[in-house]
């Protein structure tokens, strides 16, 4: 695609409105006949529609002959003048090309017949649903669209082993561990409460698991602390946190807001990579599709630290081979590599702290990554499966985009790296 969606869209508007020239209804016809997708898309506009709906007074009848007209000055202007009186059916207005014709003006009739009947039968069907409101004709997907998760389908495993369903269940108490409360708030917020002056003794450990294709979860845990948790992503986690340290594990993204107590650290762990905190915000990004574990620091000050061995967070003070001390704006990434030794922790600087976040803000930012990094986002977010077929580009993207456009929607902004996509179902395709 040579130019923008925006563009095929005003193209789009013009010939609907009989307001462009032939040279730009041949540009649409070729548009229609190199991206069908994206012109059915265009057509569920809700600008488009609209302009539809204006010119829904002009029958089919009245639409044919004008954008014919434009058609045959062409072909006039292009084709042997020996065959020109041959070229229109006398009162219709619509050509009707011999047999015999040269292949050379095969287009014109194509258009004729694809640009008219696609376009005319959107508008008759536009004037027969006046019930119907732009926004709903917009927002329905196509076949075989993939739309961005409309609910939020994280469970709780307690320790007993049951789970509990969190989109399901109205707010109040949904389960009790000891002297423990697991509720939801009025807000959707999960939380751990502890009755009032109540010395709880056992650890409780559950594990929160927010799917591929869900919304984004947040949940308080029992000493005030805040964790969203992006799709695809799980936490481990005491019901209440007893002795002198906090400690949780993860898998997948999650963004801490980490209640200060500085007489109990707070450690996240992901495999021999850990942070420990005292009282701050910061992003964890550990997806075990993913080369590198991310920390990058938000608020406060954080250790990051990675070890040879399992041992508990108190041992890998001690034994630590690598470990880091962050100033809020910088990142530290851990090499994943399937080897006992631990790897050295890389410093970033300035990572880009608006990429970092964008998905707790509800948004896509691809800006300086590769079409692989994308695809694996893609692929959590709408939970689906990533197949290549062919060279896969080296371009680095660039650009922001909602979290809650329609998977086909997403990938439109991507076709100008000169990639093209297919969606089958639950599998995308990625084509050169």
């Amino acid at each position: 695609m040579q130019h923008s969606q925006a563009y095929y869209k005003d193209l789009l508007s013009g010939f609907i409105r009989n307001s462009i020239t032939v040279d730009r209804v041949k540009e649409l016809y070729l548009f229609i006949e190199q991206e069908p997708e994206m012109y059915e898309r265009l057509m569920q506009d809700p600008d488009i529609i609209g302009v539809i709906e204006q010119n829904a007074d002009q029958s089919s009848a009245e639409l044919q002959p004008a954008a014919g007209h434009r058609i045959r000055e062409y072909l006039l202007a292009h084709a042997d003048t020996q065959v020109r009186s041959e070229d229109e059916t006398p009162g219709t207005g619509k050509i009707v090309p011999p047999p015999d014709r040269s292949l050379r003006w095969g287009w014109v009739a194509a258009a004729a017949v694809l640009i008219i009947g696609l376009t005319t039968a959107l508008i008759v069907s536009s004037s027969r649903r006046s019930s119907a409101s732009r926004q709903d004709v917009a927002s329905q997907p196509m076949p075989s669209d993939v739309k961005a998760p409309q609910i939020n389908r994280a469970t709780i495993t307690l320790a007993n082993g049951q789970q509990v369903a969190l989109d399901s269940l109205n707010k109040g108490v949904l389960a009790l561990q000891g002297n423990v409360k697991l509720v939801k708030l009025d807000d959707g917020q999960i939380a751990y409460q502890a009755s009032s002056g109540e010395v709880i003794r056992e650890v409780q450990y559950n594990t929160l698991y927010n799917p591929r294709g869900s919304k984004v979860i947040d949940m308080g845990l029992s000493d005030g602390s805040h964790v969203w948790l992006n799709a695809g992503s799980s936490l481990t986690y005491p019901v209440a946190f007893i002795g002198k340290e906090r400690k949780v594990a993860i898998t997948g993204e999650a963004y801490f807001e980490v209640s200060h107590d500085a007489a109990t650290p707070f450690y996240v762990s992901k495999g021999n990579v850990g942070v420990m905190v005292l009282g701050t915000h910061f992003n964890v990004d550990a997806y075990d599709d993913e080369d590198e574990i991310k920390v990058t620091l938000i608020q406060g000050l954080v250790k990051v630290v990675n070890t040879s061995d399992g041992g508990s967070s108190s041992d890998r003070q001690s034994s630590s081979l690598s470990s880091v001390m962050l100033n809020p704006g910088q990142q530290a990434a851990v090499a994943v590599e399937k080897r006992i030794t631990a790897t050295p922790i890389r410093i970033v600087p300035h990572p880009d702290l608006e990429a970092v976040m964008a998905w707790k803000d509800g948004l896509f930012n691809f800006n300086k990554v590769s079409l692989q990094d994308v695809m694996r986002q893609l692929a959590r977010w709408y939970d689906v499966e990533v197949e290549y077929q062919g060279a896969v580009t080296t371009k680095t993207l660039g650009g922001e985009m909602q979290r809650d456009l329609n998977l086909s929607e997403v990938l439109d902004g991507l076709r100008d790296i000169g990639v093209h996509f297919r969606i089958e179902g639950k599998k995308l395709i990625v084509m050169p």
